[in-house]
């Protein structure tokens, strides 16, 4: 699973993925959705070999309302994370602590 942004009056491409095709958690509230994932592993290129190291995870915080355009909204992420960056960009943004990753 992918977190993706949905554009609306987009028919050709109504979707901009953000996180990869790995989410495995999530959590949510007015504000922002976290997201759980493995890392992708990549080629020497560093393109996806669409395969996931489940020994390794990655932490995502992206702000719900989020202004930018199309492309530039992938820029308006926080991640991918290690555990200890997460929760300090988490603190540092004021995301509640009662925002559960739950498990899908």
């Amino acid at each position: 699973m992918d977190v993706c942004y949905h554009r609306q009056n987009d028919d050709d491409a109504p979707y901009t993925g953000i996180t990869g095709a790995s989410v495995y958690a999530v959590g949510y509230d007015d504000d922002f959705i976290l997201a759980k994932a493995y890392r992708a592993l990549k080629d020497s290129t560093g393109i996806s070999l669409h395969r996931y190291d489940r020994n390794a995870t990655e932490y995502y915080i992206i702000p719900v309302n989020n202004t930018q355009e199309t492309w530039e909204a992938q820029e308006n992420i926080f991640g991918p994370l290690g555990k200890q960056d997460f929760e300090d960009k988490r603190k540092e943004l004021g995301v509640p602590d009662d925002i559960a990753l739950d498990e899908l």
